[in-house]
């Protein structure tokens, strides 16, 4: 019996080798797991992103100007949210600028919980895509490992794109026959 008619099957549908089949199922699995891989890493980027975020804005010159806010209300997301793994508060404030009371929504545990119904002192830069608000932070070291951080998180959430995508490619059109 020859190589062509030995996987052609009994009917109509064409029978696949063993090893391709398991070929395909590894190729799933491992689009899977890379995929898992860059979810977790994006999360942990976020996580210190929100953290250095929501203490300083040294990071992006001009680091902005002080703005004193009353807290309207908060609400607590988590345990995983758009900024990343952990509970973090987003909270509804309301400040005076240039005679126009201004409501704006504050995230990354800039205000938290404790600081509804008081006013308190942030820091606000705006620019053409909107405004984002922060903590006062001398410390620049922070700065530093966040950035670290990025780096160490992109150095292995790139390879890890790349292998979901190897392995997404392996899946849908097969594996080598040889």
């Amino acid at each position: 019996m020859n190589a062509a008619r030995r996987f052609t099957g009994t009917g109509r549908h064409r029978q696949v080798p063993r090893q391709w089949r398991t070929g395909r199922r590894a190729s799933v699995l491992g689009a899977v797991a890379s995929a898992a891989i860059c979810l977790v890493v994006l999360l942990l980027i976020s996580t210190v992103d929100s953290i250095h975020g929501a203490t300083s804005l040294t990071a992006y010159p001009p680091d902005g100007s002080e703005v004193t806010v009353h807290v309207d209300a908060c609400r607590r997301d988590g345990p995983v949210s758009h900024a990343g793994f952990g509970y973090w508060w987003t909270c509804e404030v309301t400040y005076h600028d240039d005679k126009v009371e201004v409501h704006a929504t504050v995230d990354r545990s800039v205000v938290t919980g404790k600081d509804v119904g008081r006013k308190v002192t942030i820091r606000e830069r705006c620019d053409d895509s909107g405004c984002s608000y922060g903590r006062f932070n001398t410390s620049r070291w922070l700065g530093g490992l966040g950035g670290l951080v990025f780096l160490a998180g992109m150095a292995v959430f790139m390879p890890a794109f790349a292998f979901c995508v190897m392995y997404l490619f392996r899946a849908v059109f097969g594996v080598s026959r040889d």
